[in-house]
């Protein structure tokens, strides 16, 4: 469940071939990353699809994210996730419960913010494929400590983020496809935060270390 739940930071060619750190594939990823974080605040609407064949896996559904500097507020499942840059936040609508956790690193698979810095640092990037569309970029992590092996994203002619996918190790494939954004100038601090929400508690649960 953990892995359905956090937001908004996602990829073919064979592992052992891929040994580069392309100027294209960089000039693209920091043209997208500037863009997304010069704009004070958006809103994403998207589509999360996670594949696993050999278990018989195939589940979609569709969430939104608003994210600002280091802070996001996520839709989906009848949840409301909020990260304040601290803690998460989780609210369960049908149960009215809420849970307070710190921050884990599978939240990068939604967190759009996230994902864009992710090349800057312990990363292989490369051009698969270039159209008037836009680029399919690949990355993969140069250490094998994370629980993927290669991230593929599609970045539209405009510098868009249209989908991200990870290649899990243990055979998932997890696509977050973005279906709608539209920037948030007068978003405000207090969106991201659970207790200016009010919402009716009927359970807590404090998790955090």
């Amino acid at each position: 469940m953990k892995k359905l739940q956090a937001i908004l930071v996602l990829m073919f060619v064979g592992f052992g071939a891929f040994a580069q750190y392309e100027p294209e594939a960089k000039a693209v990823l920091d043209a997208v990353s500037s863009k997304y974080k010069n704009m004070t605040a958006f809103k994403a609407d998207f589509q999360y699809r996670l594949v696993n064949e050999e278990a018989d896996i195939n589940e979609e559904m569709d969430g939104s994210i608003h994210i600002m500097d280091d802070k996001f507020k996520l839709e989906m499942l009848n949840r409301i996730i909020f990260f304040d840059g601290n803690f998460i936040r989780e609210y369960d609508v049908d149960f009215q419960e809420y849970t307070v956790r710190d921050y884990e690193s599978e939240h990068e698979e939604l967190n759009l913010s996230s994902m864009l810095d992710l090349y800057k640092d312990g990363f292989k990037y490369m051009v698969r494929s270039q159209s008037s569309n836009g680029y399919e970029i690949e990355l993969q992590p140069e250490a094998n400590d994370k629980s993927f092996f290669k991230i593929l994203m599609k970045v539209d002619a405009k510098n868009n983020v249209k989908s991200f996918t990870y290649y899990e190790k243990n055979g998932n494939l997890v696509t977050t496809e973005i279906t709608n954004q539209e920037e948030k100038p007068g978003l405000k601090a207090s969106f991201f935060d659970f207790f200016k929400a009010n919402l009716e508690v009927v359970d807590s649960v404090d998790v955090r270390d």
